[in-house]
C-alpha cells in the first residue's frame, strides 16, 4: 500500500509457499466440506491402514520400506487418476504431482530390548530421545550434503519425496535401544523455523518440565510451535516403557534446560 501511494503504480505480490498446502483424498458423495483449520491427508491414512493391518495380523516383523512405498505409491496413483492435477507451467525437476514427505517409526520390544526402525522420505525427521541425549535417526533427502543444522539455515531442495508421478524411495534405518525412551516424528514445520535443533529440543523439554499431564504438555508444545512456524505442522510423540506421565517427567528432572537466547530464525 505504501509503495503504491509513493509510486502511483499498482504493485503485484507473489507469495511462494513451501509446497501444496492441501491434499485431498477419495470423498464421500464426490464432495467434501472444507472447514477452517481442518487437515485432509491421504498418504497418512493409507500408511496407517497398512501398519494397522500388519499389527492385527501379528505380522509386524514384515513391515518394511518397500511395503510402505508400494502402498503410498498405489494410493497416490489412484488419487491422480481420479482427480488429475492441472498441468503446471513450471519446468523444473522439483515439480511433482501430489508431493509430500513421510516420517514413521516402529518399535518391537523383546525382553526390555527394542528394535526401533526409522522410515522416512524427504525432510521430515525421526528422533530418539533418552536420558543419554536427543538423537536424529533419519537423514534429510537433499540434493546437497548438509548436516541438520546447516539445512535449517539453507533450506536445500529435496532430492526425494513421496509423489504420484515419479519413482521415490522410503529410507529405512534400524537400531536397538535398551530401557525407556521417547520416539518423535515431525514435519519440518515443527523444527525448521527454530534457530538450531537444540531450540526445538528445548521446547519439548521445557514443556515436559512445566506441565502436570499429557494434555498440558501437548498444549505447551503446540503453542510454542505456533509462535515460530511458518508452515503446517505434523508431530507425533510416543513414550515407551513409562508407567505414567509423572514417571516420565521425573526421569528428566535432572536434565537442565540450556539458556538459549534467540528462539527462531
Amino acid at each position: 500500500h505504501k509503495v503504491r501511494e509513493k509510486t502511483g503504480k499498482n504493485v503485484a505480490i507473489l507469495y511462494d509457499t513451501k509446497g501444496p498446502e492441501f491434499r485431498n483424498g477419495m470423498m464421500e458423495n464426490d464432495e467434501i466440506k472444507l472447514e477452517e483449520g481442518k487437515t485432509i491427508r491421504i498418504v497418512k491414512e493409507a500408511v496407517e491402514s497398512y501398519i494397522r493391518h500388519k499389527v492385527d495380523e501379528s505380522t509386524t516383523n514384515t513391515i518394511d520400506a518397500e511395503g510402505i512405498r508400494l502402498i503410498a505409491k498405489s494410493r497416490l496413483e489412484q488419487e491422480k487418476s481420479n482427480f488429475p492435477a492441472k498441468a503446471s507451467g513450471l519446468r523444473s525437476r522439483l515439480v511433482r504431482d501430489y508431493p509430500t514427505t513421510l516420517a514413521l517409526i516402529t518399535s518391537q520390544i523383546t525382553n526390555e530390548v527394542s528394535l526401533v526402525t526409522s522410515y522416512w522420505a524427504g525432510d521430515s525427521r525421526n528422533f530418539l530421545w533418552t536420558q543419554d541425549g536427543f538423537f536424529q535417526i533419519s537423514k534429510d533427502d537433499l540434493d546437497t550434503e548438509l548436516d541438520p543444522l546447516e539445512n535449517l539455515r539453507n533450506d536445500a531442495a529435496l532430492s526425494n519425496c513421496v509423489c504420484a508421478d515419479r519413482d521415490f524411495i522410503i529410507n529405512q534405518k534400524a537400531i536397538t535401544v535398551q530401557g525407556k525412551y521417547i520416539l518423535i516424528s515431525a514435519t519440518d514445520g515443527c523444527f525448521g523455523y527454530f534457530l538450531t535443533p537444540m531450540h526445538f529440543q528445548n521446547v519439548l523439554l521445557a514443556g515436559l518440565k512445566n506441565s502436570s499431564d499429557e494434555a498440558g504438555w501437548c498444549s505447551y508444545v503446540k503453542d510454542a510451535f505456533a509462535k515460530v512456524t511458518g508452515d503446517d505442522v505434523s508431530f507425533s510423540l510416543c513414550a515407551i516403557g513409562y508407567e505414567s506421565f509423572d514417571e516420565l517427567k521425573a526421569s528428566f528432572e535432572k536434565t537442565e534446560i540450556p539458556e538459549l537466547t534467540e528462539i527462531n530464525k
